[in-house]
Order: C-alpha cells, then structure tokens, then sequence
C-alpha cells in the first residue's frame, strides 16, 4: 500500500479567494469602504471588470489590465490587492509557480485585513501541495492552524498530507484523524490517507478500525474487502481474513483468478481442502479462473490435500498438459507409482521425458526403471536404471535394484 503524489490533489477541493461570483476580494474591499486603507473606487471597479474577464476566460485581455492597473496604484494596500488578483489569474492558468510569487508578494506587504492574510495564507499552502513544496507547505500550514480560531478541516488534511509525503508518518496521523473529525462529510480520499499513514506505522488493528468504517461508509468498494482482509493476514488471524474474503466472493466482487486463487489457498491454510477445490472446480468450469497449468496445480494441491486422491490426479494431468516441461508428468507418475499403476506411471514418464525434465531427472529414470521392473520387463527397466546410475543422488539406489535383476536372472 502506497501513497503516490499523483493522489495529492483528490485529497482535497482547492478553494481559491475568487472562488465565487462575487469575488471575496473585492467583498471584503467593499465591506471596507469607508475605512482610509480601503480601495479606491477607482482601484474596485478596475479588479471587478478584470476578476470578470478571468471568469470569461479572457486571460490575455486580463493580464493585459492587470499589469497597467499595477503600476498605476500608489499605496500598498491597494498593490496587495492586485498582486492577490494576479495570482488569481496565473492559478487560473494553473501556473502555480507564477501564482505563489505574487501571493507571496501580497503577504509581504503585510497590510492585509487579518482575515484575507489568512485566506492567502491558505491559498499559498494549497498551491505549494501542487507544486510537491512540502516543506513550505508545514512552515505555512502550523503556524495558520495555531493562530486561526476555528481551524477547518481542509487545514488538516493539507497539513497531513505534506508531512505524509515526506515520510513524516507520526506526525501526520493526528492532523489527517482530526480532519476527519471535524468534518461532518469526511471524503473518502481522507480515509485513504489515514488508511495508507497507519499501515506505514505498522498499525495494524487501526487499520481494521479505519478498514471497517470505510466499508460501512463505501460498501460497494471491492478494494477495501480485499485490504481488510489483507491486514487481517497480517494480524495472523487467518480465520477473520478468510470470512471477510468469503463475503467478498459472496457479494460477488471477485474479477479475476488471482481473486480465486486467493480464497482456495485461505481455505487450504484454514484446514477446508474441500471447500477450496470445490471453489477452483466451479471456476475453471465457469471460466471465472484462469485455464492455466498454475491454476490445475493449485487444484491439484487442494483435492491432495483434502485427501480426493483420484480428483487430485486429473487436475494434475491436466495441469501437466499445458506445461511445457516435463516436470509435472514425473509428478504424476508418482502418484500413480503410489497406488501401484505401473503401466500408468510408465505413460507418464514417457510424456514427461519427451519434454524437458528440470529438476531430479534422476528420479524420473528411477522411477522408471521400477515400474517396468513391477511390469517384468527387465530389459527396458536395466537400460532406466543405468540411466539413474549416472546421477549422484539416485546412483547407489538404481545399483540396488541393477543387483535385484542379476538376482533374478539367477
């Protein structure tokens, strides 16, 4: 589980200062009109026709009247305004790099009604997110949160999630828990958030907690089934993940055979073989698993273990059919070595070297000599057996049983 950066901005809906119609800039320049650090009239009406153009979509003619209405204002106050405004339009731009410049510009004149300063404040932070400035991002988020009255959730989250990206994993866990909080609708990126913070802190049983909230929330989520399940595993308790991983197949959110696969092999760990081959059957048949020599295997897996010998064969066989080894046949040829099927067993050697054995081709040349031992055809099993003798781990065996056919020669 990991958390990308590319997920940034889903944590969040960005809300800029001229977000709405009517522009809160020039709301809270109108609400000081009477005071002598207000705009001008003059100043007002320039930034209402500019803030409407950039709502239009006009950026050039835009730029154009912002650039003339910068160097014509004298006082500060009015400057911060318009700087405000520019970063606007460079955010509108989405040239966050030119937009951070002239909001930094704006607060530095520190002549901003408190409230607006905050605002900005808030604004900057959000563009340093996008922009992956994480660092500035903490510098310009704590000390907002310690000195705003009522902090919001969104102040939260950006904080979190700065520190998250940074690895800063403790300390991003309360921020993230308390937007949560104190909104009435968290989002459900949010919960991802805190979800991703808690399994990098290895806290597994709050994972559960934040797991199990989720898909209340998001029942219809398949993924957060199958992490539930996942953490479960991690929490070496087999039994709860099993259960969560049933209802997930119940409530048929399985989509693939890595899905399926899954299940069976949970309830071959669980001590339930049957139920586990009988998953695997359905699905190979329904064509829900994957028809593959891995997938024939693991049902061969399950019925062996489930003690279904004559079932666990023929998924061998037909696992050993879509293999392009011969491997599988010498396995096969063991099971039929161990009910004493000779002429069987013989088959399915001979398939097995007409392909290429890897591993213990020895014991393929043993288990041959045997079985045509067991058949009494003692030439063809002497030539076997002095193919063995030719491999160390079965030498001194295949020599036993050369010495059984002098013997009875005698």
């Amino acid at each position: 589980m990991t958390i990308r950066s590319e997920t940034i901005l889903l944590l969040f809906g960005l809300v800029f200062l001229f977000e709405q119609s009517d522009s809160l800039l020039i709301a809270i320049a109108h609400a000081h009109e009477s005071d002598s650090s207000s705009l001008s009239p003059h100043t007002y009406k320039k930034l209402d026709k500019i803030q409407a153009l950039i709502i239009k979509e006009n950026y050039p003619e835009a730029a154009r009247k912002l650039q003339k209405l910068l160097f014509s204002v004298k006082r500060s106050y009015e400057k911060a305004y318009v700087l405000g405004t520019y970063a606007y339009l460079y955010t509108s731009l989405n040239d966050y790099t030119r937009a951070i410049k002239h909001f930094k510009a704006a607060l530095e004149l520190k002549v901003l009604p408190e409230s607006t300063q905050k605002n900005m404040l808030f604004n900057l932070a959000q563009l340093y997110i996008i922009t992956e400035q994480y660092d500035q991002v903490i510098d310009t988020m704590n000390p907002w949160i310690v000195h705003a009255e009522k902090p919001n959730c969104d102040a939260y989250i950006i904080l979190g999630n700065a520190l998250t990206q940074l690895g800063r994993y403790h300390e991003a866990l309360e921020p993230v828990k308390r937007a949560i909080e104190l909104s009435e609708e968290p989002k459900e990126n949010w919960y991802q958030l805190l979800l991703a913070i808690q399994y990098q802190l290895e806290e597994y049983a709050e994972c559960v907690h934040t797991l199990s909230r989720m898909i209340c929330l998001f029942p219809n989520k398949k993924t957060y089934w199958m992490q539930l399940s996942s953490i479960y595993l991690n929490l070496k308790d087999h039994d709860r993940s099993l259960a969560i991983l049933e209802i997930a197949y119940r409530l048929n959110f399985f989509n693939n055979s890595k899905d399926f696969i899954r299940l069976a092999q949970l309830f071959m760990y669980c001590g339930i073989p049957h139920n586990a081959g009988r998953l695997l059957e359905k699905g190979i048949e329904e064509r829900r698993i994957e028809d593959s020599e891995k997938n024939w295997q693991v049902l061969s897996n399950a019925w062996a273990q489930a003690r279904e010998t004559e079932l666990a064969i023929q998924a061998l066989e037909h696992a050993a059919k879509r293999s392009d080894k011969g491997d599988l046949y010498v396995r096969l040829a063991q099971l039929k070595i161990d009910q004493e099927k000779w002429s069987e067993a013989v088959t399915s050697l001979q398939a097995a070297f007409k392909k290429n054995i890897t591993r213990r081709k020895g014991n393929a040349c043993l288990m041959l000599g045997i079985a045509y031992y067991e058949l009494k055809d003692a030439r063809k099993s002497r030539n076997a057996l002095l193919e063995a003798v030719k491999f160390e781990e079965t030498k001194k065996v295949a020599n036993h049983w050369i010495k059984q056919l002098e013997f009875d020669k005698e």
